[in-house]
């Protein structure tokens, strides 16, 4: 979904156009309901690979995933969950923990280890100056929420019942997206 259409949305959604709102306050509203969405539904996820080289002596390596991230252009906000290669393919990591929320420390090793670290990171803001082209980067079933979320932020102040109405329509399909990505798994995991 690009800012385009949700700008379009906004206002479809709260029966104006664009001469009826302020560009700075769509913009505003947008970045609220992104904001909202990624700490709130699911986070944003980038991801980084560690590779631990061999060299035949214990080796214990600490790595810095903010100053990581940030060499990837994103904002470090917490990790994830990271995974180890094994000869299984990747599954959950041992030997290793975070310290302070961003240092990745590595137990000693002896062996080429790689790591595939998850983390949240912040999403990229938009400003009036952003194209229209720009693509969201909340996963794709999550689109659906923004126009929703943004044009509560837009109308709440103006008109209360149409921002509850936008505000209801947002929970309920949040609801529905939770309850689903719940159910998937429970599913997986064989709960079911």
């Amino acid at each position: 979904m690009n800012l385009k259409y949700v700008k379009s949305e906004i206002y479809n959604l709260g029966f104006s156009t664009e001469e009826d709102v302020e560009p700075s306050v769509v913009i505003q509203a947008i970045n609220r309901a992104v904001d909202t969405i990624s700490n709130t539904v699911r986070p944003i996820l980038g991801n980084l690979t560690i590779q631990i080289p061999q060299l035949g002596i214990a080796y214990i390596g600490l790595y810095d995933l903010k100053e990581m991230a940030e060499e990837e252009g994103h904002t470090f906000l917490g990790v994830d969950h990271i995974l180890e290669l094994t000869e299984e393919g990747f599954v959950p990591a041992r030997n290793c923990s975070v310290i302070s929320r961003r240092l990745f420390q590595v137990a000693p090793v002896t062996q080429n280890k790689a790591y595939l670290v998850w983390y949240k990171r912040m999403y990229t803001p938009v400003t009036e100056s952003t194209p229209d082209s720009f693509e969201f980067e909340l996963d794709a079933d999550l689109h659906v929420l923004i126009p929703l979320l943004a044009a509560f932020y837009v109308w709440q102040d103006d008109e209360e019942r149409k921002a509850d109405k936008l505000y209801n329509d947002y929970e309920t399909k949040r609801n529905d997206i939770v309850a689903r990505e719940t159910k998937t798994v429970a599913y997986v995991r064989g709960d079911v």
